[in-house]
């Protein structure tokens, strides 16, 4: 299988597994009265993230529209190849979506991401902030490190994200994992936020980290 085709089908299959692990955990949570607790979810989020990047650590390992676009932003990955990468996550997100909705039925709907005691500005906000420290993140992790520890920090990175916003915008800080639940059930209310707030997120700690924090290019000999 070429490199491009494996990348594809990663991105398809890991999407798929982040919006179903992580959706899925908030509507087991529903399903059982709220009875996890509160840390069961955003656990679930970081712990799948950290799972699925090293079980495809030797592809781009994104599942995440916004982190593609960033790169490509950056220049460090090819607008072509990134529209290619962006579809298959959408299609990965949005057959999770369908399965969530199958599989938890009335329950599904806790899955969904939607603001709760916040505004479309803040909302937008906070996923513009966490985004950025976990593109931030990835791109140490992964453009200039690597390994075990990479992917356990970006799972870190994710919990932490998600710990932090999940009773306010549901933490998303991809807009992958609010489009999955919203497709298949309908729930488009304030769906911009999970697009322009991870966008913009991502583009500024891809630029930021490209021209300030990033390891410095060996010159050729």
């Amino acid at each position: 299988m070429s490199g491009t085709l494996r990348s594809l089908l990663a991105e398809f299959l890991g999407t798929f597994a982040l919006v179903w692990l992580a959706a899925g955990a908030t509507a087991a949570d529903a399903a059982m009265g709220g009875h996890s607790g509160p840390l069961v979810a955003p656990l679930a989020y970081g712990l799948a993230l950290g799972m699925l990047t090293y079980a495809f650590g030797s592809t781009d390992a994104h599942f995440n529209p916004a982190l593609t676009v960033a790169l490509v932003l950056t220049r460090r990955l090819d607008a072509v190849r990134g529209v290619f990468l962006v579809f298959c996550q959408l299609l990965g997100a949005g057959l999770a979506g369908f399965f969530l909705l199958r599989s938890f039925h009335a329950n599904a709907a806790a899955g969904a991401c939607m603001l709760n005691g916040v505004g479309f500005r803040m909302g937008t906000l906070i996923e513009a902030m966490t985004t950025f420290w976990l593109v931030f993140v990835y791109c140490k992790a992964r453009l200039d490190s690597g390994g075990a520890a990479g992917c356990a920090a970006i799972g870190a990175a994710a919990a932490a994200a998600a710990l932090a916003t999940s009773p306010l915008t549901g933490g998303a800080f991809n807009p992958a994992r609010a489009f999955g639940p919203a497709v298949a059930l309908g729930l488009w209310t304030h769906w911009y936020v999970y697009w322009a707030g991870p966008l913009v997120g991502a583009g500024a700690a891809a630029v930021l980290y490209e021209h300030l924090f990033s390891a410095p290019k060996k010159e050729a000999a």
